[in-house]
């Protein structure tokens, strides 16, 4: 079985999971080769901006392959054969274009592609979050104008995230009629251009004050928690993003969470998604809530290997080959 792993080395960081995951893959005894092939390649701009029939130059993953591969991925020499491998695995960080996404189906044919691409449009949209049962969410609806938001946030303190929206970019909050992006306090003149500005909507949710207890992460596969990870957010902030700062820590997931990943896995996989990661926060009630759904560039996992000792990747690695075969 040869495998193709999309990614972007350009962004990646020494907890970035596709290092783990991909020497899982690379050690399974079904897998013969582990290709993969970076968006910050200069010579691979074409394949990613929707060429797919042209040449696609990478790297063969091996148990040597570690964080930081940036040389070896700028001078790699290896040429993918496209035409002969068996799956494709997306590792590959937003922002990615819808076009890319249609390429890459046509490509692959018949062949599986681990999440599927219209699973992955469809549920990265933030406003996704709306259509899920409020037995496990905060309050969330969409807005499109100022106005919406100020009716809101007059009932509420309000926290505003474009609903295509990654990492922890472009996040506003109104919080007692104190405006922030991200940690930056503005002004209304200057929140209002934002939202003039703004090309999409936005989901607004109720702000819960608990944030400070942490975000915590599930990584879950075929509908079985792997991984859970505890983001604190970092001193002064309220954004738990490991790339907003803050620090991760092993944990566990508590009974409703197990409750929320049974409900959400049978609709997750309905649209081709095989693996998530599930953010929830404490809410105004002290239980935990769902605060975000991501079904592209999963992380995690090496945080949670470094800190358990537990190799998941191995398990990921079996149940990956299981779902493909």
């Amino acid at each position: 079985m040869k495998l193709l792993i999309l990614t972007d080395h350009r962004r990646h960081n020494h907890s970035n999971s596709l290092y783990t995951l991909a020497r899982g893959l690379e050690a399974h005894p079904e897998v013969e080769t582990v290709f993969v092939a970076s968006r910050g390649t200069q010579v691979n701009q074409a394949f990613f901006s929707g060429n797919t029939s042209s040449s696609l130059t990478g790297m063969k993953v091996d148990q040597e392959f570690l964080f930081p591969m940036n040389k070896a991925f700028e001078q790699a020499e290896t040429e993918i054969p496209t035409g002969r491998i068996d799956a494709f695995f997306l590792r590959l960080p937003y922002p990615v274009p819808d076009t890319f996404f249609s390429a890459l189906k046509s490509l692959a044919g018949d062949r599986p592609i681990v999440n599927d691409p219209d699973g992955i449009v469809k549920t990265g949209n933030k406003s996704f979050l709306t259509t899920l049962d409020d037995r496990f969410t905060a309050f969330m609806q969409t807005v499109t104008s100022i106005q919406e938001i100020e009716a809101l946030s007059r009932r509420m303190n309000l926290v505003l995230k474009p609903t295509r929206s990654y990492g922890g970019r472009g996040i506003l909050r109104v919080l007692d009629g104190v405006i922030s992006l991200g940690n930056q306090e503005i002004t209304q003149a200057e929140f209002e251009h934002i939202i003039a500005n703004q090309e999409e909507t936005y989901l607004a949710m109720d702000y819960l004050p608990e944030v400070t207890k942490g975000d915590k992460r599930l990584f879950v596969v075929n509908g079985e928690i792997l991984t859970a990870t505890l983001r604190i957010p970092a001193e002064n902030s309220w954004l738990a993003n490991v790339a907003q700062g803050g620090a991760s820590f092993t944990t566990q997931p508590t009974t409703r969470e197990r409750e929320m990943v049974e409900y959400l896995s049978p609709i997750l996989l309905q649209e081709g998604i095989f693996y998530y990661g599930l953010d929830t926060l404490v809410g105004n009630q002290g239980e935990r809530v769902i605060s975000e759904i991501n079904t592209l560039s999963v992380g995690g996992v090496q945080a949670y290997e470094i800190g358990s000792g537990n190799p998941v990747s191995t398990k990921f690695a079996d149940l990956f080959v299981r779902e493909i075969s």
